[in-house]
């Protein structure tokens, strides 16, 4: 089929009514290792406005049990990109979504946010990191997903295209972030999480490594100082290196599923969506 079938396919798609489809080959069939860390690094960047971390640490589920919640909202989210938000499995998603945000008083703001970060920094991920660049048509086709994922979760306001959409993100992080106690008490409990996932021999470079990938506003928000200079020269070496090798690969033949990534640990035996999210 060659490695450029599965774009070849995107391109074949309207992505003014096929943006679903669109977007699952885009995140779970082209790029999902890229797709899933840079997402990891958008969770990060919600953590450094005060009034979304300072939310998150007096909650406690990231102190408590950082790895549940990293599964359940991966997973809650993957219900709705894999079976689709009109779904039965998505629309279930979707309601124990909303009802979890529904017990804190959120800004209307922040959740926009939350939201742009989720279209945003994959995009600019892959395009430094992937092993091609993003389209046109998956930006496209990734804001009309995003559009109508926040519209189902009551996100007023959207911008009206992409671009708007980064301009938003970009001047809102400029205006808010700055260091706050409980932004920096769940980004340590969230790269605590990161590190539990290899051996511990290998905690000092992982903890070196997490801090490696964070940009000077986010390290100040967080209270970190910042990594050696090789180690951030040497971690954008890899990640480069990683995707001129991911080139030479064969296209993958079905979406990567988010319950069988290795990082997703807290339901071996299969899970019912009911028992995803706060308890």
């Amino acid at each position: 089929m060659g490695r450029w079938s599965t774009l070849r396919l995107i391109e074949a798609l309207d992505p003014e009514t096929d943006y679903w489809r669109i977007y699952r080959l885009h995140a779970q069939q082209e790029f999902p290792w890229d797709v899933t860390r840079a997402l990891e690094l958008a969770l990060y960047r919600t953590y450094a406005v005060p009034s979304i971390g300072g939310l998150l640490d007096r909650t406690g589920e990231f102190r408590r049990r950082a790895q549940k919640r990293y599964d359940d909202t991966a997973l809650l989210l993957g219900e709705a990109l894999e079976n689709g938000l009109d779904s039965e499995r998505g629309r279930r998603a979707l309601r124990l979504i909303n009802r979890a945000h529904a017990r804190y008083p959120i800004d209307p703001d922040d959740s926009r946010y939350v939201l742009a970060t989720l279209l945003v920094v994959p995009a600019r991920w892959l395009d430094r990191y992937g092993w091609r660049r993003v389209t046109e048509h998956e930006r496209r086709a990734a804001y009309l997903y995003y559009r109508e994922l926040g519209r189902r979760m009551g996100v007023k306001e959207w911008p009206g295209s992409f671009e708007e959409v980064c301009v938003f993100l970009d001047e809102y992080e400029a205006r808010h972030f700055a260091y706050s106690q409980g932004g920096a008490r769940t980004a340590t409990a969230t790269r605590e999480l990161f590190v539990s996932w290899f051996p511990q021999a290998l905690a000092p470079m992982t903890r070196a490594g997490v801090v490696a990938l964070l940009d000077p506003p986010l390290l100040h928000a967080f209270g970190y100082a910042p990594a050696p200079a090789w180690l951030r020269a040497a971690a954008d070496r890899a990640l480069r290196a990683r995707a001129r090798g991911v080139r030479f690969l064969p296209p993958r033949r079905r979406p990567v599923r988010v319950r069988d990534a290795w990082t997703v640990r807290s339901y071996p035996s299969g899970y019912s969506i009911e028992q995803l999210g706060p308890g």
